[in-house]
């Protein structure tokens, strides 16, 4: 463990520096302990480094899924609470 020094001390640069979320924060030490990878290559690998979208642009994604799928939008107008993930997933794939 004695090499582990540094790269506890990566993590946390890394989440003071890129403001990671707690679930990414999570990902990224449980991989950490696993695989001995650095910090960086880790929120690389997870996507975790990409840029965050402007309000303006994440709007339009979520006008766009919505756009596309008339009938699910319908379906969570009717009371479908659990359409909320599908819409979710399709926003996240998009960006």
């Amino acid at each position: 463990m004695e090499n582990f020094s540094p790269l506890f001390e990566d993590f946390l640069k890394e989440e003071q520096e890129k403001g990671l979320l707690d679930n990414q924060l999570k990902i990224v030490f449980e991989e950490l302990l696993q695989t001995g990878k650095s910090v960086e290559e880790i929120v690389k690998e997870k996507g975790f480094d990409a840029p965050a979208l402007e309000s303006g642009e994440l709007s339009a994604v979520v006008k766009e899924v919505l756009d596309e799928n008339p009938a699910i939008v319908e379906q969570y107008r009717g009371g479908k609470e659990s359409t909320i993930g599908f819409f979710v997933g399709q926003v996240m794939k998009k960006t």
